[in-house]
């Protein structure tokens, strides 16, 4: 299709395999347009730190994790619960993540902050 349509603009996968799969053909094709993925993962997290992946929607998978375990701590414990848990999604970008590398962590969840780290350590 990038050969194809070298046009193309922009590009929202709707995974962060997807996405890691169009910058590998976006290289190949020898054309750069904005692309998008979901969900996360170090690796793609690393690839907008390259400029390979121009931003990712972040759902925190930690994070979630995180609240399900002191949720069901909580109902274990007696106590009320909200019927509705909404938990933080980010748009991550290069500039998001050189504000998390210089300490500013102001809106950021705790795993985003250690995934944006991870990430930019090289996913070790």
């Amino acid at each position: 299709m990038l050969t194809k349509e070298p046009e193309v603009k922009l590009i929202v996968a709707l995974s962060d395999a997807m996405a890691k799969g169009v910058a590998a053909a976006a290289k190949v094709a020898g054309v750069k347009p904005v692309i998008t993925g979901y969900n996360g993962d170090c690796e793609t997290l690393g690839k907008v730190w390259t400029g390979q992946i121009t931003g990712d929607l972040y759902q925190g998978w930690r994070d979630i994790g995180a609240q399900v375990v002191r949720t069901g701590a909580d109902v274990v414990n007696g106590k009320t619960v909200p019927p509705k848990i909404v938990m933080p999604t980010y748009i991550v970008d290069k500039a998001f993540m050189e504000k998390i590398n210089a300490g500013s962590t102001d809106g950021a969840s705790p795993g985003l902050v250690s995934d944006v780290k991870r990430a930019i350590a090289g996913c070790k």
